[in-house]
């Protein structure tokens, strides 16, 4: 059976795959669906900087999308955005007992999966080898346009650190294929 990559990962992903609406105040299914469906919507130019949008977790006065994300190269420490950066596909994923280090054009993400449940770690594991396996072999008849980027609401820990990502629900992976 081949697999080709879902539109992302996270948490609940059965509950909000295919959405294309920006989240609304008062939508509240869950962090991770929000955190998907707005990670998707940015990752596919969807929606102008301006556009107001409320994330848990981040303080206030971040409050639209142009604030809430931001490149990892840019990240400061004891900063809270959700990051983002271009994975590095032809670099494997390295796993050290309960830590996930993610290689990508801009800066490390450390993905810390000490609380996670077994389940959750092989279900993560198992949708980014499925991303990274699809981008490596449509990338030559791509001609560059297919992409795997991260998105983590996370900081960095200390200066020129990775950003460190620590609740499953706080991280997607997703696949961008322009035509």
């Amino acid at each position: 059976m081949v697999r080709t990559p879902t539109r992302a990962w996270s948490s609940v992903t059965a509950t909000c795959r295919g959405g294309d609406e920006p989240p609304r105040r008062g939508d509240r299914k869950s962090v991770s669906s929000r955190i998907e469906r707005a990670c998707l919507l940015h990752l596919g130019d969807l929606v102008e900087l301006e556009h107001p949008l409320n994330v848990q977790y981040l303080p206030p006065g971040v409050s639209t999308y142009g604030d809430v994300f931001q490149r990892a190269a840019r990240a400061q420490p004891d900063t809270k955005r959700i990051w983002f950066a271009k994975l590095r596909y032809t670099i494997a994923p390295v796993v050290s007992g309960t830590t996930m280090r993610l290689a990508t054009f801009d800066r490390e993400f450390l993905v810390d999966r000490s609380g996670w449940r077994p389940s959750v770690i092989s279900e993560f594991d198992d949708e980014l080898a499925v991303c990274l396996d699809h981008v490596g072999k449509e990338w030559p008849s791509a001609n560059g346009m297919i992409d795997p980027f991260v998105y983590a609401l996370g900081e960095m820990e200390r200066p020129a650190g990775p950003v460190v990502v620590r609740d499953h629900r706080l991280i997607c992976i997703a696949v961008r294929e322009r035509r």
